[in-house]
């Protein structure tokens, strides 16, 4: 049974780890992002740039948010997230830090973000300055996507679309995989999870668990778009095969990591 004392203690430490990601979300819009615009280099390198901070970023915030035993993170097969691009890295969404603690791996990542996070007044900036790619539902972000695999570039998607419900999956968009298709490229699966379940879609950043949160990364073989395309096979058919092979990879991936954690 947590104490009062506990609770607010485990509640102080996410508030100072979230107030530092935002202090360092502000500055690096206020500072990083002028001084990438006056460097000698072309459109793209300040966005490959920018990136790189990020990354960096990254690591420090999951690296402090492990130390105030807030989320602690454990990696499976994380190596190939370091891998230099083209790559297209697809990953359930149980909680809001996954999204850094996949940046944390990444020296190199293209985002899809959301309408709402790209209006945000803290991410707006840093958001315009990496280059993040925003979802407002149109076609264009597939062409977009494609010609960043195409350039060699890394880009992280979430089928999903929003955080997943507890212990679960919402259905699958079928964009990461005509994205896969149309460039050709495999699709590399990471499956995430939150355990106890923590800052998912709706629930209080305060509304934490008695103990830090296990947060496990499980990186895949990748999923060769070979696998769905046969002779006849129009693309829709083929992209929603290739989903389908990815729920199932992801529910059986997090069938045996929530029976490895529990």
């Amino acid at each position: 049974m947590r104490t009062p004392f506990a609770y607010s203690l485990q509640v102080a430490r996410t508030a100072l780890g979230f107030a530092v990601f935002g202090v360092l979300a502000a500055l690096l819009g206020l500072v990083a992002f002028p001084v990438a615009r006056i460097r000698p280099r072309d459109p793209m390198d300040r966005e490959l740039w920018m990136q790189r901070v990020v990354h960096h970023v990254a690591r420090i915030f999951m690296g402090l948010i492990d130390k105030l035993e807030v989320v602690k993170s454990v990696g499976h097969g994380v190596e190939r997230l370091r891998e230099a691009g083209p790559q297209i890295v697809v990953a359930n969404h149980p909680t809001l830090v996954d999204v850094l603690a996949l940046l944390a791996c990444m020296p190199q990542a293209d985002l899809v973000v959301s309408v709402e996070r790209r209006n945000n007044l803290f991410l707006r900036r840093l958001i315009q300055s990496c280059g993040y790619l925003c979802n407002d539902g149109g076609l264009a972000i597939v062409t977009e996507c494609v010609d960043r695999i195409r350039a060699g570039r890394s880009l992280i998607v979430f089928p999903e679309g929003t955080r997943s419900p507890k212990r679960g999956l919402h259905r699958l968009h079928r964009g990461a995989a005509h994205i896969a298709l149309r460039v050709p490229c495999d699709l590399l699966p990471v499956v995430i999870i939150c355990d106890p379940p923590a800052f998912g879609k709706g629930q209080k950043w305060y509304d934490l668990p008695g103990r830090a949160v296990r947060m496990t990364l499980v990186v895949g073989d990748p999923i060769a778009t070979e696998s769905v395309l046969e002779e006849g096979v129009t693309l829709p058919v083929a992209a929603r095969r290739l989903t389908s092979q990815l729920r199932e990879l992801f529910e059986k991936g997090m069938d045996i990591v929530d029976a490895g954690v529990a």
